[in-house]
């Protein structure tokens, strides 16, 4: 089956939504999630679903480059090169995730024997410390990812990605609580772009640090695309 499916990750032949659902529910986790950098897993229905929506109605994957920062384990990655981009680079400042990662675009060409021609890459990079001379000056066509929140032990680290992201992409798609909505959308003229919440997505958050004390939690999170006028 997953022989089938990466061979259809050709821009001519793309995958449907459950199929890449389906090998996105196969890549391996981050062992051992670190709370300070507020590390939560993206859930591989949530993944495949708003990659799947960017490019069948923004057309912004296939024969595009990308950029995710906090990459993690490389799950939005590796779902838009299964999309046909051009290039992709995944950021973590993580090693451990990066590693992951890494092994997981090992498990994609290997096992599965994915033979796509995305130029694919995962670096550990602190997101904080890119400047607008990072990459050699390269820009992207977008930028896709799921930044920590910045509500627990990173206060407002949410915002520097997006900042971040903004210095080398027009488009930029990420994840962000819905409690923030009204926050994102006053930076709208501040920063003379254009917000819009393309979806409102439940994420389940199992228990994984000290501090939860329930076994499971949804969380309402906006999936934002931010565009520079």
């Amino acid at each position: 089956f997953y022989k089938n499916l990466v061979e259809m990750s050709t821009p001519s032949k793309k995958l449907k939504p459950k199929q890449l659902e389906g090998f996105l529910q196969h890549l391996k986790n981050t062992a051992h999630l670190n709370a300070d950098l507020e590390q939560y897993r993206t859930p591989p229905h949530i993944a495949a679903h708003v990659l799947w929506t960017v490019e069948s109605h923004y057309g912004g994957i296939a024969h595009t480059s990308i950029l995710d920062l906090g990459c993690g384990n490389g799950i939005l990655s590796i779902g838009c090169a299964l999309l046909g981009a051009k290039k992709v680079i995944g950021l973590d400042v993580d090693h451990a995730a990066v590693e992951t990662a890494q092994r997981n675009l090992d498990i994609l060409r290997d096992e599965y024997v994915y033979e796509g021609d995305t130029d694919i890459s995962f670096q550990i990079q602190d997101v904080k410390d890119l400047t607008c001379e990072s990459f050699r000056g390269v820009r992207f066509d977008s930028v896709i990812m799921n930044p920590p929140f910045g509500t627990k032990t990173q206060l407002n680290i949410d915002t520097i990605f997006v900042q971040k992201a903004l210095l080398f992409a027009g488009n930029v798609y990420s994840f962000h609580k819905k409690s923030t909505r009204s926050y994102w959308l006053r930076k709208q003229k501040e920063w003379n772009v254009e917000i819009e919440c393309l979806q409102t997505l439940s994420f389940n958050i199992e228990k994984c640090y000290k501090f939860h004390t329930e076994r499971s939690r949804d969380i309402e999170v906006d999936f934002l695309r931010i565009v520079r006028v």
